[in-house]
């Protein structure tokens, strides 16, 4: 990654980090440079940068990385985040949830003003996938971080999704 790509995304790290409540009084920077050297490829990015629709992974990747607690293997998600932690909507929900199924992920957080438009997708896809609105970065980080045994502060774990299920699940 070239030296001034890596110098936008460690002030955009930054900034997302100082906008939650972390749990650590100073923000190291190895963690940066661990997020940058580890998760950020640079064809990863147009224009330099990200898109609004990966604020929330971002955060959920660094308070990750700074409570050294794991993300959910089988999670995806999206939305926009504001500097008070609030999830916006963000556009292409359709075509996100079409990867993340076709990816075999089992549940998408997704921000609560895009559930709508996640609904429009065929029954196929929706019987196959949990579809979770939130509103907030706190929400986010309950349902994606595990505990020392494998679970979520909302129960949820990293198990495979099934691919028999009937209906769309909606939380």
């Amino acid at each position: 990654m070239n030296t001034k790509l890596k110098q936008v995304f460690r002030g955009k790290v930054v900034n997302k980090a100082h906008t939650i409540n972390t749990g650590v009084d100073e923000f190291p920077r190895y963690v940066v440079e661990y997020l940058i050297d580890n998760y950020c490829a640079e064809e990863t990015f147009h224009q330099d940068m990200e898109g609004p629709s990966a604020g929330v992974a971002m955060v959920t990747g660094i308070v990750s990385a700074l409570r050294r607690l794991p993300v959910r293997h089988n999670l995806a998600m999206t939305g926009e985040i504001t500097i008070m932690g609030r999830v916006l909507p963000v556009g292409g929900i359709q075509q996100k949830v079409r990867a993340a199924y076709d990816a075999g992920i089992a549940e998408v957080l997704l921000p609560a003003d895009n559930l709508k438009e996640a609904n429009g997708l065929p029954a196929s896809i929706l019987g196959a996938i949990t579809l979770t609105p939130v509103q907030s970065i706190d929400e986010v980080l309950r349902r994606a971080l595990l505990d020392g045994e494998g679970h979520s502060q909302t129960g949820a774990s990293s198990s495979p999704r099934n691919q028999t299920s009937a209906s769309a699940s909606v939380r």
